[in-house]
C-alpha cells in the first residue's frame, strides 16, 4: 500500500528543489478561496499584482501553461465536483492524508490534510489581468459548508517536509507569459507569492480607492466627503448621526448633525429620502448609499420607509443596499458573484448610470453573472428577492 501511494505521489514530484527557494518574478499573484452560501460551492481565484499588457507580455490577456493550486483542509473534509472556469484542472485530486505511515514514517509531522490540484499544461487564456482584480480558476464542493480550508503557503511546514523527505512538490505555483522576459532564453519564474483572504482583498481595494472598508458611508478624504474630515458614518447611513457627516452644502444627510439639513436635499429624518439629483436615497431618511458615497449626488441608494429617490429616473421602490463586499470581484473583467443573499437564483437587471437597461435575466444564477459583453464603465445591478429589491454598483474594466 505504501509503495502504491508513493507511486501516485511521484506525479507531484519535481526534483528536490524547494519551491520556497525558486526565483520569484516581479509580476506576482496571490491565490484566494471563497465560499458561496447560495450555491454551497467554493471558488479558487488568482489575484494578480500587475496588468496586461506589460513589459514581459504584449498581449491584452494573460496566458499561462503551468499552475498548481494547493489547499490545506481539516482531516474530515472531502473535496469533490471540480468545475473548470479557466483552464483544465485535475478533477479527482488525491487527498494527501498526512497521518498515514507513508508520511509519518518519512518525517511528516503536520495536523492537516492536503489537496494538490494541478492544471493541465496546455496554455490557458486567463483574460486581461489588472491589479487586485480576482480571476476565477475553478469551483468545487465539499462535504461541509464554509469549512476551515486555506491556500497552502510556501511557509507551511508540509511544503518543506515533503520536499526534504519525499522529494514531493506540494506548493502552490503559477507561471505565465508575464512572469519573465519574452526572450527565448529566459527561464520561467515562479509568480505565486502568497494567499489572500476575501476580507483582506476588500480592505486593500477600499484603501486604494479612498472609500471606507465595506463601503459604509465614505471615508476621510474619500467619496463620502465631510466638513472637518470626519467622513460618513460606519453602518452605511451616509452622513452621520449626531456628527458632522455629509459634505458642506448638505448633500450627505444627517440625523441631528450639521452636514445636510432636516428637510433639506441630502436626505432627512422622515424626509424625502432622495438626494440632490435624485440618486442618494435613504433608509428611514438617513441617506444610505451603495459604494460608500455618503448619500451624495451620484450615489445609488433607494429607500426603505421613505419615498425612495431615483437613479436616472428609474424608481427603485422598496430597496436595500448591497454592500460592496457582496459584489465580487469589483471591479471585474468578465464575471460577478453575489454573496450573502437568501437565494441562489433571482431576477436581475444591469443598468448603466443613465438608468438604461443593458441586461436582464428572470432567473439568474447569482454565483456567476457574465458582464463580458459590457463596455468598460460603472453600472448598477438590481436584484429582486421576494418583495424587496437589492441595489449595488460595480465597475467593468478592460
Amino acid at each position: 500500500m505504501k509503495k502504491i501511494l508513493i507511486l501516485l505521489l511521484l506525479g507531484l514530484a519535481v526534483g528536490a528543489a524547494s519551491p520556497s527557494h525558486a526565483q520569484l518574478s516581479t509580476f506576482t499573484v496571490e491565490f484566494m478561496i471563497t465560499f458561496s452560501a447560495q450555491t454551497q460551492r467554493y471558488t479558487a481565484w488568482v489575484v494578480p499584482n500587475y496588468s496586461t499588457p506589460n513589459t514581459n507580455n504584449s498581449n491584452l490577456n494573460e496566458l499561462g501553461a503551468t499552475a498548481q493550486f494547493s489547499i490545506r483542509v481539516p482531516r474530515e473534509f472531502i473535496l469533490s465536483n471540480i468545475v473548470d472556469v479557466r483552464g483544465n484542472w485535475e478533477k479527482n485530486p488525491l487527498k494527501l492524508q498526512t497521518n498515514l505511515p507513508v508520511f509519518t514514517n518519512n518525517g511528516i509531522t503536520v495536523d492537516s490534510d492536503y489537496y494538490v490540484i494541478g492544471k493541465a499544461p496546455q496554455e490557458t487564456n486567463y483574460g486581461p489581468f489588472s491589479p487586485n482584480v480576482a480571476v476565477a480558476l475553478f469551483t468545487f464542493q465539499g462535504n461541509s459548508a464554509n469549512a476551515n480550508i486555506a491556500v497552502v503557503e510556501n511557509s507551511d511546514p508540509f511544503v518543506s517536509q515533503a520536499v526534504a523527505n519525499l522529494s514531493l512538490n506540494v506548493a502552490s505555483s503559477f507561471y505565465s507569459r508575464s512572469g519573465q522576459s519574452a526572450s527565448g532564453n529566459a527561464n520561467p519564474l515562479e509568480q505565486f507569492k502568497s494567499s489572500i483572504t476575501f476580507e483582506a482583498l476588500q480592505s486593500r481595494i477600499s484603501g486604494n480607492t479612498g472609500g471606507s472598508t465595506g463601503g459604509t458611508g465614505g471615508s476621510t478624504g474619500g467619496t463620502g466627503g465631510s466638513t472637518g474630515g470626519t467622513g460618513g458614518s460606519t453602518g452605511g447611513t451616509g452622513g452621520s448621526t449626531g456628527g458632522t457627516g455629509g459634505s458642506t452644502g448638505g448633500t450627505g444627510g444627517s440625523t441631528g448633525g450639521t452636514g445636510g439639513s432636516t428637510g433639506g436635499t441630502g436626505g432627512s429624518t422622515g424626509g424625502t429620502g432622495g438626494s440632490t439629483g435624485g440618486t442618494g436615497g435613504s433608509t428611514g431618511g438617513t441617506g444610505g448609499n451603495t459604494g460608500g458615497t455618503g448619500g451624495s449626488t451620484g450615489g445609488t441608494g433607494g429607500s426603505t420607509g421613505g419615498t425612495g429617490g431615483n437613479t436616472g429616473g428609474i424608481v427603485l421602490g422598496v430597496a436595500s443596499d448591497l454592500l460592496p463586499g457582496q459584489i465580487f470581484p469589483n471591479p471585474t473583467h468578465d464575471f460577478l458573484t453575489l454573496q450573502g443573499l437568501s437565494r441562489s437564483h433571482a431576477p436581475i437587471q444591469l443598468l448603466d448610470m443613465l438608468g438604461r437597461q443593458v441586461y436582464a435575466n428572470g432567473d439568474q444564477d447569482l454565483s456567476l453573472i457574465s458582464v463580458q459583453a459590457l463596455q468598460p464603465g460603472t453600472y448598477l445591478i438590481r436584484i429582486q428577492l421576494e418583495d424587496r429589491y437589492w441595489i449595488g454598483k460595480f465597475q467593468k474594466v478592460k
